[in-house]
């Protein structure tokens, strides 16, 4: 081989190893919206979950294939994206279950704040205002 071969060959590998990487990005970014977007991420925890089982069934001690190694590595990748989003959702369901008890308290208090005033005005042998 001549230097041109050899720096086309290297030209040649570089072109595919970064189609190689932008691919990985592309489905790491789609496999983070399909998590993301899944109504039920129990359910989809479990097909993670499962398929690990699976692939570590199938591999043994003696059995070291680098392409199931790689997948069972993908999927624990995608397992702890899914224990992420569940974290995320739960703590926006606290917090909006939170806003929505503060603010039934404040209307509770308004609520008060307005009998009181009421009560306060008829309590004196004053009309209340719908009385008038």
């Amino acid at each position: 081989m001549t230097p041109n071969d050899i720096e086309a060959r290297l030209a040649q590998y570089e072109s595919r190893f970064a189609a190689l990487e932008a691919e990985k990005e592309a489905n790491t970014w789609f496999s983070t919206a399909l998590i993301g977007s899944h109504p039920d991420s129990v359910l989809l925890l479990a097909l993670i979950r499962g398929a690990i089982r699976t692939l570590r069934g199938k591999t043994g001690p003696e059995d070291q294939n680098p392409r199931t190694a790689g997948a069972i590595a993908r999927l624990l990748e995608l397992e702890d994206q899914v224990l992420k989003v569940q974290a995320v959702r739960k703590a926006v369901q606290e917090k909006e279950q939170a806003e929505a008890r503060a603010a039934k308290l404040a209307q509770q208090q308004r609520q008060d704040q307005e009998v009181g005033a009421l009560g306060k005005g008829i309590g004196r042998g004053e009309a209340a205002d719908w009385e008038r």
